[in-house]
């Protein structure tokens, strides 16, 4: 179906597998775009009497079995598998049996959480034709909730972003996530971050100026 579903029938069963191993399943807007399409497609079709959800990888959800800045969205969901479990040793004497189904929602909960694939996104926003001649790097610092280290490096008409830091940052950028979310939403102007001392800019500061030129923000 796309980059986060894909399915697979066989006779009257429809598989639906989560696609992402690498990102360990976690949820995008994109994620939730494709299950509506997907669904539709198997109400559409007579010869699908069920479908059955599964997972391709170690885990089936970021959710369950833990993302980098998503503590909160992590304990909500196992405490339902707890409360599940106590129900069912309780219930066990009264013959009473019990399951659970864990949650999936785009919620509050992860209002604040960097998307796992924004920063992958910025090779997509990178506008080549601006960056001839620049050679720079830009080291991304951010606090919080799915804070973490990037560095998008511009070199030879093209940008590279990856986890981690660099060696030798042209000039780093320090902001916490629910900023930078706002920022790379065009909610927060940049200029507004640094002079209200959201952004804090380090090494070649004229060179951070680059960064509305070189991305479609």
């Amino acid at each position: 179906m796309g980059e986060n579903l894909k399915t697979v029938k066989e006779g009257q069963v429809a598989w639906l597998v989560l696609n992402r191993p690498e990102k360990r399943n976690s949820m995008t807007d994109e994620f939730f775009t494709e299950l509506g399409e997907s669904f539709r497609a198997f109400d559409a079709d007579p010869e699908v009497r069920a479908v059955v959800v599964r997972a391709e990888g170690k885990g089936f959800t970021a959710g369950l079995y833990g993302n980098f800045g998503q503590t909160n969205y992590s304990a909500a969901k196992m405490a339902l598998i707890g409360f599940m479990n106590t129900l069912k040793l309780e219930g066990a004497k009264y013959d009473i049996k019990v399951n659970t189904v864990a949650p999936v929602a785009a919620s509050r909960l992860m209002a604040d959480v960097i998307p796992p694939d924004i920063l992958e996104k910025m090779p997509q926003a990178f506008r080549a034709d601006k960056a001839a001649g620049v050679n720079v790097v830009f080291q991304y610092t951010i606090s919080g909730e799915g804070g973490g280290e990037w560095f998008a490096e511009i070199k030879e008409g093209a940008c590279r972003v990856e986890a981690g830091k660099h060696a030798g940052p042209t000039c780093t950028l320090a902001i916490a996530s629910a900023d930078f979310l706002a920022l790379m939403n065009g909610k927060l102007p940049a200029m507004e971050a640094y002079t209200s001392g959201k952004l804090k800019i380090g090494g070649d500061i004229m060179k951070s100026q680059l960064i509305g030129k070189l991305f479609k923000m």
